[in-house]
C-alpha cells in the first residue's frame, strides 16, 4: 500500500521548467526534472520513496518509468513538498487505488486559486496562471492524502532515515523539507528554487525565510534538490536569501524615499539577477514584500 503525505494548504504555483531528465544524485537517489516541479525519489531493498508528483496523469506515467527504469520495488511513499498543481496533479496516477477528487472539489481548488490572483500586479504572470487555471479540469487527477504533517515526522525505510521537516512562515505558510539523512541531501520543494526568481506571495514571511534558508545552508548537505532549478550546493541556499535581503534592502530604501508602489513596480530591476529565470516575476515579489513592510509598520 502507497501512503500519501502531504502538508495542508493550497496556493498558487510558479514554473522554473527544466528538460525531461534523470539526474543520479547518490548511489540510491535520483532527481527528475522536466515535470513542473522537480521530483526525486530514493530506492531501498525495501521499497522506494518519491517526493512530489508533477502537473498531470502523463507526469506520473513519466515517473513510475523512471523509477522503473532503475528498481522493479513497489512505491512505499509519496510525500508531497506542497499540494500546488506543479507538485502533486499526478498523484492518483502513481497510488491508482485512492480516492481522487471529484469535480466540484477541483473546481473550488482552482477557484481558490484564481482568487489568490488578485493580489498580483504581473500581467504576464496573470495572464499566464489563468490560462493554466482555465485548462480542462478532466484531464487531471487528484487524490486527498491519507497523512498530513503538522511538524516533524520521520521515516526509516530499510537502513534510510528520511525527515520530513514542516517549516511555515518562510515562502509561504505551509511548506515541507525533505531531509535524506543518509545521502546527506535536502529536498526543498518551493522553500527553495535554483537561479530562479522566486516566488515571494502575499503569504510569504521573508524575514524568516532569509534566517531559515541560511541556516539551513550550514547543515553540511553533499547536494541540495531545490523545486525549481538545476541541482544545487547548500551555499546555493545562501545565494537565494543573499536575493531576497537585497530586494527588502531595496524596497525599504524606496518606501524612506516615499516613492509609491507604482513608482517600485517600474524602477527595481535587481540587475545582479538577470541571468535568472522568470524576471516577470519580480513585479509580484515587490508587491508582496512592499505590503509584508508596510503592513509591520502599522
Amino acid at each position: 500500500m502507497l501512503l500519501v503525505l502531504v502538508i495542508t494548504g493550497i496556493y498558487s504555483r510558479v514554473y522554473c521548467q527544466q528538460a525531461d531528465s534523470l539526474t543520479k544524485i547518490t548511489e540510491r537517489l535520483y532527481m527528475i526534472t522536466g515535470r513542473g516541479g522537480n521530483i526525486s525519489f530514493l530506492v531501498t531493498d525495501a521499497g522506494v520513496l518519491v517526493v512530489d508528483a508533477g502537473n498531470n496523469n502523463d507526469d506520473g506515467k513519466t515517473i513510475e518509468h523512471y523509477v522503473r527504469s532503475i528498481t522493479d520495488k513497489p512505491i512505499k511513499y509519496l510525500v508531497l513538498t506542497d499540494p500546488r498543481d506543479d507538485h502533486s496533479f499526478s498523484t492518483c496516477t502513481i497510488d491508482k487505488n485512492r480516492k481522487t477528487m471529484n469535480q466540484e472539489e477541483l473546481d473550488a481548488l482552482r477557484k481558490r486559486e484564481l482568487d489568490s490572483l488578485m493580489h498580483v500586479n504581473s500581467q504576464e504572470w496573470l495572464l499566464t496562471e489563468q490560462r493554466h487555471l482555465a485548462d480542462d479540469t478532466s484531464k487531471i487527477c487528484v487524490i486527498s492524502p491519507q497523512d498530513s504533517l503538522k511538524d516533524e515526522l520521520i521515516i526509516y525505510l530499510d537502513k534510510d532515515t528520511i525527515k520530513l521537516i514542516r517549516i511555515d512562515s518562510t515562502h509561504t505558510d505551509c511548506n515541507m523539507l525533505v531531509e535524506f539523512v543518509n545521502q546527506k541531501v535536502l529536498s526543498t520543494g518551493d522553500f527553495f528554487d535554483n537561479k530562479c526568481m522566486p516566488y515571494i506571495n502575499v503569504r510569504s514571511n521573508t524575514t524568516n525565510w532569509m534566517r531559515q534558508l541560511n541556516r539551513y545552508s550550514r547543515n553540511g548537505y553533499a547536494f541540495v534538490i531545490p523545486g525549481h532549478g538545476g541541482l544545487a550546493d547548500p551555499k546555493d541556499l545562501a545565494i537565494q536569501a543573499k536575493y531576497i535581503y537585497e530586494l527588502r534592502k531595496e524596497i525599504e530604501i524606496n518606501i524612506k524615499n516615499d516613492k509609491t508602489l507604482s513608482q517600485m513596480l517600474h524602477e527595481i530591476k535587481m540587475a545582479d539577477y538577470s541571468d535568472y529565470k522568470f524576471q516577470f516575476m519580480l513585479w509580484s515579489e515587490i508587491e508582496a514584500i512592499y505590503h509584508e513592510m508596510t503592513t509591520k509598520k502599522k
